[in-house]
């Protein structure tokens, strides 16, 4: 055993560095300081966890921190800035599964000790549990892995009634102080068909909704295993991951105009009819596509930069900055159009931007945006598809019906596409924007692309 004031001290440091940690991700431009003073606050947190246990054994806990430490490593420097969300999901059930381990540890431990707790160990197991099995589902899907459709919902339904029961026998059980182990095990496995069952149905346009949901219950889950372990750092860290999460996700929700409940209860869109506005014949333009945006740019007075998803993907932001450079020193005003779910992941597009050093006067939320463009002459649209689409506000019975959009269609006087082929976004509907007379669609790369205007334009 360590000493107590040792261990206290490292403890209220560690709070106090991921308080200020959080408090710095506010802005793109100081979110790596803050990431940096967050995860050192988490390593302090470690340290005094391990000065305060007894009987540790730390062969196991060093084979376990190198591990852990390895995987994380590998998937900062390895993972794509496209695969965030995945990545975020994967921590999220990584997490859930560490909480679920506690609790089921701490539990079994107060059964054979006679000892108190039983309930707060039991939501630690299932909040963990239904954390792991659901986000791992979550990032399956937005691998490719798992199919946007959901096939057997009555079925899905009554295993998901008895798995909700099953965790409601468990949970009882636990309240009541009876201790039985074999339900502690029952609990813990029907919480986990619970968060796998609960993931499925999900639109995939709404996937990213329920990671959040997701992040916010591992946050629960590690302040419920913090009440397990007697362990006041994860009890308020995870207090302030669960709540800054439901935050979110009721932020997430709104941005696409969902109502919360309908999308985590899978009624989001999923499973209607692959429709949208027709995207007419384009045939072959008479000037090419290049050229024509070439001209746009070169006459256009207001130019305004719409970046998404295929942005991420080609990563070709530092590309966009200097075209907008250009655009800058030719005396054009230009201005960036972002829209807060653009990228699939919350921030990202803002983070790619800071990074490619655009100033944050330039980069204009959603609503900023479309009071902007009925002044704008040319709109340029790097990677993005559903939230340009039109069909948001005219198809009726598309999963992109009543979502807010950036409506370049309605007010952008022309308007250059530079996205890698005419393939409908992930929400599956059709974009007619591509096909309009003012629009100018280079299909390629995003990268190549962007770096071939500037060049035509010099």
């Amino acid at each position: 055993m360590g000493d107590p004031a040792i261990q206290h001290v490292l403890f209220i440091a560690s709070i106090v560095l991921v308080f200020i940690g959080l408090r710095l991700l506010r802005t793109p431009e100081r979110a790596r300081f803050g990431n940096a003073l967050a995860a050192a606050g988490i390593v302090l947190a470690i340290a005094g966890t391990w000065l305060g246990e007894g009987g540790i054994n730390h062969l196991w806990a060093i084979g376990g921190a190198i591990l852990g430490g390895a995987a994380g490593a590998y998937a900062a420097f390895r993972v794509r800035t496209s695969q965030m969300p995945q990545v975020v999901a994967i921590l999220n059930g990584s997490g859930g599964l560490a909480s679920a381990i506690v609790g089921l540890v701490a539990y079994l431990d107060g059964v054979a000790t006679g000892g108190r707790g039983l309930a707060g160990d039991m939501l630690a197991i299932v909040a963990g549990a239904a954390t792991f099995t659901g986000s791992g589902v979550a990032a399956a899907k937005l691998q490719g892995w798992i199919g946007p459709a959901s096939r057997g919902r009555v079925f899905e339904r009554w295993l998901m009634g008895i798995a909700t029961a099953s965790v409601a026998v468990a949970a009882g059980d636990a309240i009541l102080r009876h201790g039985s182990v074999v339900l502690a095990w029952i609990g813990f496995g029907a919480a986990g068909a619970w968060g796998i069952l609960f993931a499925i149905p999900i639109a995939g346009a709404e996937i990213l909704i329920a990671i959040s949901f997701l992040n916010a219950l591992s946050g629960f889950a590690a302040s419920f295993a913090g009440f397990a372990a007697g362990n006041p750092v994860l009890i308020i860290i995870g207090a302030i991951v669960g709540a800054s999460g439901t935050v979110l996700t009721r932020a997430m929700a709104k941005a696409a105009n969902r109502p919360l409940l309908a999308v985590l209860a899978g009624r989001g869109g999923e499973g209607l009819a692959r429709r949208g506005l027709a995207s007419g014949d384009a045939g072959m333009p008479e000037v090419p596509p290049l050229d024509r945006a070439v001209a746009i740019l070169a006459r256009a007075r207001t130019v305004m930069i719409i970046p998404g998803h295929g942005m991420v993907l080609a990563q070709a932001q530092d590309e966009v900055k200097a075209l907008a450079g250009l655009l800058e020193a030719a005396g054009k005003s230009v201005s960036f159009g972002i829209h807060p779910v653009a990228g699939r992941a919350s921030g990202e597009i803002e983070r790619l931007l800071a990074d490619a050093g655009v100033p944050p006067d330039q980069r204009l939320d959603l609503d900023a945006a479309n009071l902007a463009l009925p002044k704008t002459d040319a709109a340029l649209i790097v990677g993005a598809c559903d939230i340009v689409n039109p069909a948001a506000r005219d198809a009726r019975g598309t999963p992109l019906y009543g979502r807010p959009v950036l409506e370049v269609a309605d007010w952008a006087r022309e308007t250059i596409i530079c996205n890698l082929d005419r393939s409908p976004g992930y929400s599956g509907v059709e974009n007619a924007l591509y096909g309009m007379e003012k629009t100018a669609f280079v299909e390629g790369d995003a990268k190549e692309s962007i770096a071939e205007l500037t060049r035509r334009l010099r």
